[in-house]
């Protein structure tokens, strides 16, 4: 961070941090420390413990959207995959059918 950056509170000294909450520019003596980063004041410290608390909560659901998007992808792929075949069957050239149909009667007999 630049010398041009400016304290916050105190114009006059050069800032050498930010609040891990709202990024105000903050001097070592305007600086509050906590186990999670530095803050300008309680409010953002408490702001900042919230959000991470709510973002371990999250992330369960996350990974569970994930995979549920993944199988729905999965499921839409092999979808499109039967139509394709299907239409390929029905009005496909001549040797797309009768090679799909002998394929069919091995699985289903």
């Amino acid at each position: 961070m630049g010398s041009n950056m400016k304290c916050i509170n105190h114009p006059n000294r050069d800032a050498f941090l930010r609040c891990n909450q709202c990024w105000k520019p903050l001097c070592n003596d305007c600086v509050l420390r906590s186990n999670d980063g530095v803050y300008c004041s309680p409010e953002c410290a408490h702001k900042g413990e919230e959000f991470k608390i709510k973002a371990a909560q999250n992330t369960n659901r996350s990974s569970l959207y994930w995979k549920f998007r993944t199988l729905r992808k999965f499921a839409i792929g092999v979808t499109m995959g039967v139509v394709i075949l299907y239409i390929l069957w029905i009005w496909g050239p001549e040797p797309i059918p009768s090679i799909l149909s002998s394929i069919i009667d091995r699985i289903f007999g």
